[in-house]
């Protein structure tokens, strides 16, 4: 899955955990018309969907828009206070699939902030017992690449947004994701590198409710999400492994994907 060599862009020691910060990508509006902008906010932050830390553009390894069978290049517009701005003219009707991959960054973690984020991210037994185990002085050093993706539905629903990205790392809707009501349910599936990842939670965030619920994949990837309320959602999910590098003890790709859920 981890198809980028091992980047080493800094080191920081955080006094939140590395889980606090999810990375989304927030559309101004789900639905337009043909011809009108597109303008969508890429941030990271711990209180989904406030904007609140802007990523830096020389972060961005690739930013691509598909729209009408046609993929092209995003350039960032502006980075504003809380967010880096994209602003794309909306040419063909359809469903738009927004994509952004991160470049590698590293972290450092203490044992305490380890223990939180493990939590956060409802990471399972395999990956605690690995943890458990590691010989004292324990050490956390990790290197993560994010991945994020939305949907903007521009006049007329087609079914493009069956197609993955080809993300190392991330959600592919088994129904159209511009269609979501309150009290239906989103069918989706989690796939890395193409394949669907058995069996792995699924944090799933919505507006208003600050915590994340915590599904878990069935043996084909799939995890049905429930809609109870309308508003904004997003999913996401974090995978980690050990490294066999000298610079990392620990890789990681984290996903996210947000929604529009109407009334």
């Amino acid at each position: 899955m981890f198809k980028k060599t091992g980047l080493l862009i800094g080191f920081s020691l955080l006094t939140l955990p590395l889980c606090a910060h999810d990375t989304w990508v927030a559309p101004d509006r789900f639905a337009v018309r043909r011809g009108d902008t597109i303008e969508l906010h890429m941030t990271s932050g711990m209180a989904f969907p406030k904007l609140d830390t802007a990523i830096k553009p020389e972060r961005v390894a690739r930013a691509l828009i598909r729209a009408g069978g046609r993929s092209s290049m995003m350039m960032p517009l502006r980075r504003g206070a809380h967010s880096l701005d994209f602003r794309i003219h909306s040419r063909s009707t359809g469903v738009a699939t927004i994509a952004v991959d991160l470049k590698p960054n590293t972290i450092e973690l203490s044992p305490k902030q380890v223990a939180e984020y493990l939590d956060e991210i409802g990471a399972d037994a395999e990956l605690r017992r690995m943890w458990a185990d590691a010989p004292e002085p324990k050490r956390w050093r990790e290197t993560y690449t994010k991945h994020a993706k939305s949907f903007v539905l521009v006049e007329t629903p087609d079914d493009s947004w069956k197609a993955p990205m080809e993300l190392a790392f991330e959600f592919v809707p088994l129904t159209d994701p511009t269609s979501l009501r309150v009290g239906g349910t989103l069918p989706i599936r989690l796939i890395e590198s193409g394949k669907p990842l058995a069996n792995f939670p699924v944090g799933v965030v919505h507006g208003t409710d600050g915590d994340a619920t915590i599904l878990k994949t069935d043996d084909e990837g799939r995890v049905d999400v429930p809609l109870p309320k309308s508003g904004r959602y997003m999913l996401r999910a974090t995978h980690i492994r050990p490294a066999q590098r000298t610079d990392a003890d620990w890789i990681s790709d984290f996903t996210t994907v947000t929604l529009n859920v109407r009334e």
